[in-house]
């Protein structure tokens, strides 16, 4: 029952969660959350696989399909990201295979939609 539960919550509110991350990213969210946002998304793409009984069984392809959605629509968050910044993020995030490489991809996103990847402070700042 409860297994139905999940994936009941992750199909209704799943997009909306994967919005509020990827605009964090971008710049909604202070930088000092910026690994619980990355936990989130390691989440989402283990969780948001496709098909019936949910999990990451397709890699997390609903998931990916969300982020490409959201971070290429019209109402997107403001950044300093170009479309190629985001196709680079979002192919990133498809061909991640682990947490290391999904945290390496969302700090670099982070850095260069804030403009801030030019800057050691920048990059001190968010890498742990």
């Amino acid at each position: 029952m409860l297994a139905a539960d999940k994936e009941r919550l992750l199909q209704v509110q799943g997009r909306r969660i994967m919005k509020a991350v990827l605009e964090g990213f971008a710049s909604v969210a202070p930088r000092s959350v910026m690994p619980n946002l990355i936990e989130i998304l390691g989440t989402l793409l283990s969780r948001a696989g496709g098909g019936i009984g949910g999990g990451g069984g397709a890699g997390g392809a609903v998931a990916v399909a969300w982020i490409r959605e959201i971070l290429f629509s019209d109402n997107f968050v403001a950044s300093k990201a170009t479309p190629e910044v985001k196709e680079t993020f979002a192919a990133a995030i498809a061909n991640s295979r682990s947490l290391k490489r999904t945290r390496d991809a969302a700090n670099q996103f982070t850095l260069v939609a804030r403009g801030l990847e030019a800057s050691g402070f920048g990059y001190t700042s968010v890498s742990m």
